[in-house]
């Protein structure tokens, strides 16, 4: 019993580190999204 217990908290740590991770991929795409407009704004003028 002890163990499942175990393997159950092992299991929510992986998931919170896994959304943490997309978190980040998110933020980084968003911010080379801004970087892409900022250039081609300064483009175009």
């Amino acid at each position: 019993e002890r163990e499942r217990e175990l393997q159950r908290e092992r299991a929510r740590e992986l998931q919170r580190e896994r959304e943490l991770e997309l978190q980040r991929e998110r933020e980084r795409a968003s911010e080379l999204q801004r970087e892409r407009e900022r250039a081609s704004e300064l483009q175009r003028e």
